[in-house]
């Protein structure tokens, strides 16, 4: 438990060090998005608690932690240029929402569908790719509103990892074909 916490206190001071900083670094590193290792380790120390806590009340559980996400999630692209707490502190809670409400919902519907399924089966070209597809969007349409850079970042990430997992699989069907 201890080194949890500890743990927890070194990625939280690492990302407010390298947030404040300026320069190449501070543009290029998950400020933010490096709380989701704090989140897993204190979802672990809570899973059992958090599992009970979801039994009851769960859908209307589900729906104001929906809202709550929401609600954050617009003020958010509303205040991010505001620094600190629209391009940092936002983007944390809303992060933090996002996966309770995800937990919740996922306690008593099994999102095992084919929408799921496509998703997970391109996940690491995603991952590969989305940082590429959100420069080019940017490089191309340099006035594009947030809407419709999240909207076309969404797509297109999508489109281009499901054509290379395809160009992948079949490269890989050639090859052991050859051997």
């Amino acid at each position: 438990m201890y080194r949890d916490i500890i743990i927890c206190i070194l990625i939280i001071v690492f990302s407010m060090t390298v947030y404040f900083m300026k320069g190449h670094i501070s543009s290029t590193t998950w400020c933010p998005e490096i709380f989701g290792f704090v989140w897993g380790i204190v979802f672990f120390n809570i899973k059992d608690k958090f599992a009970e806590w979801t039994e009851k009340y769960w859908f209307m559980k589900s729906c104001i932690f929906c809202v709550f996400a929401g609600i954050v999630g617009i003020a958010y692209l509303k205040f991010k240029p505001i620094v600190f707490f629209g391009d940092y502190l936002l983007k944390i809670i809303l992060g933090a929402l996002i996966i309770i409400f995800m937990l919740v919902l996922n306690s008593h519907v099994i999102i095992g569908n084919k929408v799921s399924l496509f998703l997970g089966g391109i996940s690491y070209e995603v991952y590969l790719l989305h940082g590429s597809i959100f420069a080019l969007i940017s490089y191309l349409f340099p006035e594009i509103n947030s809407g419709c850079f999240i909207v076309s970042s969404i797509v297109l990430t999508v489109l281009i990892s499901y054509v290379v997992s395809l160009c992948g699989k079949w490269l890989l069907a050639r090859l052991i074909e050859i051997r």
